[in-house]
């Protein structure tokens, strides 16, 4: 059976061809070999940046009030919030759900403001919103076809996970899983402090 990208996949298989097809280490016919490394690297960029990627609905999220007037979403940049409802009793009756104009949202922080506040209980506020990349940006789709073509490279020539350095006569051997640099572009995407 030929294998599928995933949820988590943060470019496409004709992006990865398009970029890798001149390497000498590519099979462009291996398809099912490129989209396991494409989803297993997208899954690696979220687990590096606690969160997902790829855009996606969450449905009924249910949070913590802060007892304070906003909210920080896990997931981000919200590109739609489309319930929000506030209810210490955590039955989340019709009643209880907010109009539009008792909150916004911050798409690039994912900082939901809910103008009546949120009492400081457990699980009493539920959202419905859309979050993450509907297309990774640029340097996001660079640093993952580089890490599939780092995987792919490794694997083909079964030395999969060694790196060497060597500096005044010494040769250190260390596991690494992403090249270096897209590590770091992977881990600016990680949330700064709100």
């Amino acid at each position: 059976m030929a294998e599928t990208l995933s949820s988590d996949a943060l470019i496409t298989w004709d992006r990865l061809k398009a970029e890798l097809e001149t390497s000498g280490f590519f099979d462009s016919d291996d398809r099912d070999r490129g989209i396991r490394f494409i989803n297993a690297v997208s899954r690696r960029a979220n687990s590096i940046t606690r969160r997902k990627l790829k855009s996606r609905t969450y449905t009924d999220a249910t949070f913590d009030g802060t007892g304070d007037d906003h909210l920080v979403l896990p997931q981000y940049p919200v590109t739609a919030v489309s319930a929000v409802s506030v209810d210490i009793t955590r039955a989340f009756a019709a009643t209880a759900v907010l109009d539009s104009d008792d909150y916004e949202y911050d798409e690039d922080t994912g900082i939901l403001y809910i103008w009546i506040g949120t009492p400081k209980f457990k699980r009493c506020v539920r959202v419905t919103y859309t979050a993450g990349y509907v297309t990774a940006p640029d340097d996001l789709q660079d640093a993952i076809v580089q890490a599939v073509a780092y995987s792919w490279k490794k694997s083909v020539s079964k030395s999969f996970g060694v790196q060497s350095i060597t500096g005044d006569g010494v040769t250190t051997q260390f596991e690494i899983d992403l090249p270096i640099p897209s590590m770091r572009i992977i881990e600016s995407y990680k949330r700064e402090p709100v």
